[in-house]
């Protein structure tokens, strides 16, 4: 919904107390209650902002809640999300058999949705590499490092071409009110 996502904004500009009132505005007026898809994506949110501050007990309690609700739903780039950041937990934990059970879904769930957007590859891979360094399999974390550093890269290259189109998009529209001004 439109709240979640300014409740999202406001997390991404580490404005904590804020996203937390657009998360559970949304909660308490029913927006959740519209799919379990949307309950867990709201769930998720609040633990996301939990685990940016740092508080992981806390953004575990809300990671589980909406676990349970996205294995009703059975969306594949949720529990990839989840899995990941429940995985990212465990890491920070060094609970390092819980995390590589997490992150093994997290990294199943990814790949095999081809719809996924690449930031969800690019996050679990990442946190696979943190796993790997921090376990001592440098091998696999090089691998993982790797992969995270291609699909990064990929994702900025993309945003320029976006950029790019936009910009020639301007030029044409500009050119075409001129020519159409020049017409009248």
């Amino acid at each position: 919904s439109g709240i979640n996502a300014i409740g999202i904004n406001f997390d991404d500009w580490g404005n904590s107390d804020s996203a937390f009132l657009y998360h559970y505005k949304n909660l308490r007026i029913g927006l959740d209650k519209t799919s379990t898809a949307a309950a867990s994506s709201t769930l998720n949110n609040i633990g996301n902002t939990y685990l940016k501050m740092s508080e992981l007990d806390s953004a575990q309690k809300y990671f589980q809640k909406s676990l349970s609700l996205a294995r009703k739903s059975q969306r594949k780039t949720t529990l990839a999300t989840i899995f990941n950041n429940l995985g990212d937990i465990a890491l920070r934990k060094q609970k390092f058999g819980k995390a590589k059970l997490l992150l093994d879904s997290a990294l199943y769930y990814s790949e095999s949705d081809n719809y996924a957007p690449l930031e969800k590859r690019r996050d679990v891979y990442n946190t696979l590499y943190r796993y790997y360094e921090q376990t001592g399999d440098m091998a696999n974390a090089f691998l993982y490092q790797r992969k995270y550093i291609t699909y990064r890269d990929s994702m900025h290259n993309l945003e320029q071409i976006e950029e790019l189109k936009d910009l020639e998009m301007q030029a044409t529209t500009a050119q075409k009110d001129k020519e159409i001004a020049q017409a009248e």
